[in-house]
């Protein structure tokens, strides 16, 4: 029995993520058996937007040769959902041919849409959630940080939790990025924990490794002496789910207690902490940041001597999977992490390849014993052979290429 796979995206052209969470991808499939077609979907916005499609869709097609077409994505809502599956029929009309099924994939919360093609498609339809988050619990974060319970916002995470419960309900495997994704999953959707597969946020090995040249280079060209020990945050400065505030004042409560420590920010919100480090001037001569390519971000990781990954512990960050801890991990750097982050804090405090803070402690660092990292000893190489096992692309693309032959 043939069947095709077409991957289904709404991910805008933003460079670095498009390519490590799309395109290199779609490559690492097509080495290992798997050829995805990629049809790209534009929110509705951008069919007043000529230029701004043109532009971004030749981006895609210069980034990744999968693409193959585009089309459009209405809200899923009313009548919406058969306009989005029409839409999208008619683009899938040319791959129905010479197969004998269709296998979608998709991070897109579009399980009413695929209700409605599996009814149009000439042949069978498979479908394959990737499940990223849990996006209703995005919503309600967000609500909370502004403050805002409208009747309006309601409705909201009332849509997104049904929304969700459709792709979940409808989808045929559902690729989760963690144990507590999953969990969540089973308990508020009533969701099979056998159609559940677990697949992590995972780094590329390489793109990402340990080697102690690079560290030394590094470390010389940005003045660290062997004496420094340098922290490092990679990451947004501007975006409501990163806690800025508590790195910053990590920074601090470890500055006032180490002359010699150094602090490094990887970040493009370069005026964000322009302004923080007003608020901070003991930091100042202490802390660089740099707006870095993600081809070089491998040198300022082996530079670091611990990789903070700082979340709020409410069920959206419960249930995640950064792509930044397994990028610290294939280069053999300890985590700093919050408790409740993930899989990531437990696997931290059970392997020793990380110190995890409390939530009493992010609220008062004076309760944090720097003892834990003066006197706690990492073994690098160890991380990063761990990052290899349990975070790189490589280690679980045979798992994940028998899970597109499963038979339905």
């Amino acid at each position: 029995m043939k069947r095709k796979f077409i991957y289904l995206s709404t991910k805008r052209y933003d460079g670095t993520v498009f390519t490590t969470q799309v395109a290199d991808w779609l490559s690492l499939y097509k080495t290992n058996g798997v050829d995805f077609s990629y049809l790209h979907l534009f929110y509705y916005d951008y069919l007043w937007n000529n230029s701004k499609r043109k532009k971004e869709s030749e981006l895609m097609k210069k980034e990744t040769y999968f693409f193959k077409d585009y089309s459009f994505c209405f809200p899923s809502r009313g009548l919406f959902v058969y306009l989005n599956a029409l839409l999208w029929h008619f683009k899938l009309m040319k791959l129905y041919k010479n197969c004998d099924e269709l296998l979608l994939f998709s991070r897109m919360l579009c399980g009413k849409e695929i209700r409605v093609l599996k009814k149009m498609a000439p042949v069978p339809i498979i479908f394959y959630y990737d499940a990223r988050a849990a996006s209703a619990e995005e919503n309600r974060y967000a609500s909370v940080r502004n403050n805002d319970f409208s009747y309006k916002k309601f409705k909201v995470f009332a849509h997104a939790y049904y929304t969700e419960f459709k792709t979940v309900s409808i989808a045929n495997r559902i690729f989760s990025v963690s144990n507590a994704l999953k969990k969540y999953f089973i308990t508020n959707y009533n969701t099979n924990p056998e159609k559940v597969f677990i697949y992590p946020c995972l780094s590329d090995v390489s793109k990402f490794y340990f080697d102690q040249r690079i560290r030394l280079n590094t470390r010389k060209e940005m003045g660290f002496s062997e004496n420094n020990s340098v922290f490092l945050y990679a990451g947004g400065i501007e975006g409501q789910y990163h806690v800025v505030n508590s790195i910053f004042e990590f920074f601090k409560y470890v500055s006032d207690n180490d002359p010699l420590a150094r602090f490094l920010l990887l970040s493009k919100d370069s005026l964000a902490i322009e302004d923080k480090l007003k608020q901070y001037p003991t930091l100042t001569n202490k802390l660089q940041y740099k707006s870095v390519a993600n081809s070089v971000v491998i040198n300022y990781l082996n530079a670091a001597d611990f990789g903070l990954l700082f979340r709020d512990n409410v069920l959206m960050n419960n249930v995640a999977s950064p792509s930044k801890f397994a990028e610290y991990m294939l280069c053999g750097l300890p985590c700093i992490i919050s408790e409740g982050v993930g899989d990531y804090s437990e696997f931290c405090k059970n392997t020793g390849v990380g110190i995890v803070v409390t939530e009493s402690e992010m609220k008062n660092w004076n309760e944090f014993d720097l003892k834990k990292i003066s006197e706690t000893k990492f073994d690098r190489e160890m991380i990063e052979t761990k990052g290899k096992r349990y975070f790189s692309k490589q280690s679980l693309i045979g798992e994940i290429i028998n899970e597109f032959s499963r038979k339905f």
